[in-house]
């Protein structure tokens, strides 16, 4: 085993894009730099060599000022990702344990039931709010207080496409495949990102 269980052999075992692949993720759609994108993304560090659609990296070895401006504030993101994820992993020791005994459900129902533990944990931690209170936060976030986790449980009244062995299905079904790992989508995403923040900044400058 040792020596086998990198990143990159873990990936391309890892269910993770299966309800992509297949069709049943959510639909997903926004602009970017004047830009659509169809694809929902993962921010990642630089040990993932594949340049997917659904992977944004930082950059190494900066040359562009907004090259750099850019892996600042995705490497921000990330870390941001890990601790909250992190939260859960000191709370729960069972989330840090190995998951490769348990089937994939049983795993939905840890990690759900971990979440929904970790949400009333801060709701009886969470001091009473006032009116007042709840009117200053809208009006100004506080980042410092702890924020509850959300979890999407699918689309209700949706009928997806079955995923069958037929050509018709797996033509689509290829055809995700290759668009999750399409490496111009993936320079295109990372290249709108990069223009959008700095567009952002200079106009936060002005």
């Amino acid at each position: 085993m040792t020596g086998s269980c990198n990143d990159l052999n873990v990936l391309a075992k890892s269910p993770l894009f299966d309800e992509v692949t297949t069709g049943r993720a959510p639909h997903i759609q926004f602009q970017v730099n004047n830009k659509i994108h169809n694809l929902g993304y993962y921010l990642a560090d630089g040990i993932y060599s594949a340049r997917w659609a659904t992977f944004v990296k930082s950059i190494p070895k900066t040359t562009r000022p907004k090259d750099l401006k850019f892996s600042q504030a995705q490497e921000g993101y990330r870390m941001d990702v890990e601790r909250c994820f992190g939260i859960l992993q000191s709370r729960f020791s069972i989330v840090r344990g190995a998951a490769r005994g348990w089937d994939r459900e049983d795993l939905q129902y840890i990690m759900l039931t971990c979440i929904i533990l970790h949400n009333m944990i801060i709701e009886d931690e969470r001091p009473d709010d006032s009116d007042e209170d709840l009117e200053s936060d809208e009006e100004e976030e506080n980042n410092m207080k702890p924020r509850l986790t959300t979890v999407w449980e699918g689309p209700t009244g949706v009928d997806f496409d079955p995923v069958g062995r037929d050509g018709y299905h797996f033509n689509g079904f290829m055809d995700r495949y290759f668009t999750i790992r399409c490496a111009n989508s993936h320079s295109n995403l990372q290249e709108d990102l990069i223009d959008h923040l700095w567009n952002i900044q200079g106009d936060m400058e002005i």
